[in-house]
């Protein structure tokens, strides 16, 4: 018995020095693709160590040293614009870099997390830490606007705000002043146009088909050239389809105290 178990570690240890895998030993033998490495977390646990050493041995010296360091010190690249460039993954360049040339990974980690543009492509990052806190002007110089724009009509042509969870302030505090009023009130209602775009009622009454919109500062002062329709031709849409529309205009944030005044005045109850 201990002959055979001597024997099968040979042929391990044999197999790993040749290098020929655990899986294409077990396929091999007609075994299923796992059998030797789970016999060896089994019965030959000391054998992982010479795995652990023929596995950092599989890297060869393919990319030269000097062009490499030039790639990570000079010009700075991250781990996927060096692999683009050479025809690697990024994957494989960090692992190369981590065990055939140490002492270079920590600047080329340092590279990935500092990087001001996106990996392959050269183009800015707006997500750049560094630009936290930055205005678009101080970012992207002249074309701040033509970026701003761009950006804007984005998000609406991709219909982003249905992703939004971030109610305003008033809005929330509106909503909690109808709610027990209108146990089926919603917010952001969803409503589809005629020609299959989308508008979002800021809250609804469905049942009721009753609209009651809180317009703040932000929304008329940022969004005139973006959103998909003006308030006039919204309203329009929505009465046409048998809605009430309510608005609660504002050039500051209503207390809510305020809001329930505002609220009354619609004379809903």
């Amino acid at each position: 018995m201990y002959k055979y178990l001597n024997m099968i570690e040979d042929k391990i240890k044999l197999a790993i020095l040749e290098g020929v895998t655990l899986k294409e030993l077990s396929l091999q033998e007609g075994k299923f693709s796992g059998y030797y490495s789970a016999l060896i977390i089994k019965k030959y646990p000391h054998l992982r160590t010479l795995l652990k050493v023929k596995k950092d041995h599989r890297f060869r010296e393919t990319i030269d040293k000097e062009v490499l360091s030039t790639l990570i010190k000079e010009e700075k690249l991250s781990s996927t614009q060096i692999g683009e460039r050479l025809g690697y993954s990024n994957v494989h360049i960090k692992k190369y870099v981590s065990q055939l040339h140490v002492e270079l990974y920590n600047q080329l980690i340092a590279n990935g997390e500092h990087r001001k543009y996106n990996s392959n492509r050269g183009k800015q990052n707006i997500n750049w830490r560094n630009n936290k806190g930055k205005t678009y002007t101080e970012i992207y110089g002249e074309k701040a606007e033509e970026m701003k724009l761009k950006r804007s009509i984005w998000l609406k042509e991709n219909n982003i705000r249905k992703f939004a969870t971030r109610i305003s302030k008033p809005q929330a505090m509106l909503y909690g002043i109808i709610k027990p009023h209108f146990q089926q009130a919603e917010l952001e209602y969803e409503v589809i146009t005629d020609n299959n775009k989308t508008i979002w009622l800021d809250i609804a009454i469905p049942d009721l088909k009753i609209n009651i919109e809180y317009d703040g500062i932000y929304w008329h002062t940022k969004n005139k050239t973006t959103i998909s329709l003006s308030d006039e031709n919204r309203d329009e849409f929505l009465r046409n389809k048998g809605w009430r529309v309510f608005r609660i205009r504002s050039m500051r944030n209503l207390t809510e105290e305020e809001l329930k005044t505002e609220f009354n005045r619609l004379q809903l109850i």
